[in-house]
């Protein structure tokens, strides 16, 4: 969803220059790159963060990635900020949970295949919120690629190694 739908500030952080340069999205108010160095964990997030905010830091992290990845965005988030945890394709993260105590933060489980199960009627309304939103082009999801039905396992292949710079449509017709 786009942070201008919703008045907020959009930061894309990715792993390198020429995946930042993809994200041509108008939401989008700063794109960071901080793994020139090959390590993610040497970069300094908060710092590159303050900065593109303009001395402030991330009231919420959307963090997909795990690892060692974690910490250094959890150091980077400000008073009683939120970190959702929403994957971990780089391996279960450690956090010194004295980080969350200093700032007063949360650590937020996003895990949207027990939502759909547990709240499935909260689910239904916020599809319909979300497809409203796209009806009234308010969020535009950036699409990278298209395969036809009959090529759907190349899509899973493509999204298997990592090529996907967007999202992946699998074509029914």
């Amino acid at each position: 969803i786009s942070g201008s739908t919703f008045e907020i500030k959009d930061i894309l952080i990715r792993g390198g220059e020429g995946e930042v340069q993809l994200r041509t999205d108008s939401s989008v108010t700063a794109a960071l790159s901080l793994l020139n160095s090959g390590n993610y964990a040497d970069a300094d997030l908060k710092s590159a963060l303050k900065e593109a905010t303009c001395g402030k830091v991330a009231d919420v992290i959307y963090e997909p990635v795990g690892g060692d990845y974690c910490e250094p965005a959890f150091r980077a988030i400000g008073w009683k900020g939120r970190y959702l945890v929403i994957g971990f394709v780089a391996g279960i993260p450690k956090i010194p949970t004295n980080l969350a105590l200093l700032k007063g933060a949360e650590i937020v489980g996003v895990f949207w295949g027990g939502f759909t199960q547990r709240e499935a009627e909260l689910n239904v309304q916020n599809t319909m919120e979300l497809l409203q939103l796209y009806a009234q082009g308010k969020i535009k999801p950036h699409i990278s690629e298209h395969f036809p039905l009959d090529k759907a396992p190349e899509a899973i292949a493509h999204l298997s190694a990592r090529k996907a710079k967007g999202k992946v449509v699998v074509m029914m017709d």
